[in-house]
């Protein structure tokens, strides 16, 4: 619901023999109005929360920080901004690429890179056959996307 002022001189016309006279009167958003709608709490972040102490109402103007979980990453944001009683800004958290030691028994494969089974959306991995060669289509390095990956196979 919005508020309005009047701007102009006049707020009334008078219907005369001829018509009506004067100004037509003119109103516009009331901008003290606007500057005091407040939010509620921010929308949840799925794989994210609030950076600091969540409240349960905000200012016009104020704006909250987001982090991923770990090994999750933030695509957009950190900030969402509460303006005029809406949340404004957009973020995700695109998800790891998680390979356990059964994966590289299965496909016969190791990492260069790390010991590590988690991998950053985005991030660039290495592989390297245990023992024997590689086969099919599927090449020895690798990009982490949201959490898929395809893993090359060795025999």
């Amino acid at each position: 619901m919005s508020t309005y002022q009047m701007v102009s001189r006049t707020n009334y016309r008078r219907c005369m023999s001829e018509g009506w006279d004067g100004v037509i009167p003119v109103c516009e958003v009331s901008f003290t109005f606007l500057e005091s709608v407040g939010c509620g709490s921010p929308p949840p972040l799925t794989d994210g929360d609030i950076k600091y102490t969540i409240k349960s109402n905000y200012s016009h103007q104020e704006r909250v920080e987001f982090m991923c979980q770990s090994y999750y990453t933030m695509e957009g944001g950190p900030h969402r901004t509460c303006i005029n009683g809406e949340w404004t800004g957009q973020m995700r958290c695109l998800k790891p690429c998680i390979v356990n030691e059964d994966l590289y028994r299965q496909h016969n494969i190791t990492i260069t890179s790390s010991d590590s089974k988690f991998f950053t959306h985005d991030e660039i991995i290495e592989f390297r056959c245990a023992r024997g060669v590689p086969v099919g289509a599927v090449a020895m390095r690798q990009r982490c996307n949201g959490g898929v990956i395809l893993l090359p196979t060795c025999q």
